[in-house]
């Protein structure tokens, strides 16, 4: 908690988010779900008390189940969201999460109530929008068309791969963005 806090801090003082995701980690053996969520309960709204007061948001991030037993849609995301209550606790926007766990990335997207704050952009492969060599596996045209729909105005970021020279293609997905949101 104290660590956390501390990141909290930090943000406050630039301004800036936290996202919370699978630092959370896959949840306590032993103990039922039911409990784990009362658990995540209690400690988003210390946490979120604290980001009030230093002037930050958490971001929950959904994660697959491979990662936590906790928060893997973003329907159980926003619901916790909603239990804070809180503008300083919101949800984040994974399009590797929305194509894996959610039954669709429009699904997704909708089911956080025009509530992200931030989403990742980047392809099942791991590779940024638009600079795959072969066919994108997600549209992006209509993943654009429906963060308009819902009003989505926060940030963005893509995943540059691990390999090669990163600048080339951090150019080329930015452009392609550029485009593809105005």
């Amino acid at each position: 908690m104290e660590g956390f806090k501390r990141i909290l801090d930090f943000a406050g003082y630039f301004g800036a988010r936290v996202g919370l995701g699978a630092a959370r980690g896959k949840g306590i053996p032993g103990v039922s779900k039911h409990d784990l969520e009362k658990l995540a309960e209690d400690i988003f709204r210390e946490l979120t008390e604290h980001a009030e007061q230093v002037g930050t948001i958490i971001m929950l991030e959904p994660a697959e189940a491979v990662f936590t037993s906790l928060f893997n849609t973003n329907g159980e995301a926003i619901a916790m969201v909603e239990k804070i209550g809180s503008p300083n606790f919101s949800i984040m926007l994974d399009t590797h999460q929305l194509w894996v766990a959610e039954p669709s990335i429009e699904h997704g997207i909708r089911a956080a109530k025009g509530q992200a704050k931030h989403i990742h952009l980047y392809e099942p492969s791991r590779l940024p929008p638009g600079v795959s060599p072969e066919k994108d596996a997600l549209d992006w045209p209509n993943i654009a068309r429906i963060l308009k729909e819902e009003g989505f105005e926060g940030s963005a970021s893509v995943v540059i791969i691990p390999e090669g020279e990163p600048e080339p293609v951090a150019r080329k997905s930015v452009a392609y963005l550029r485009q593809l949101f105005g």
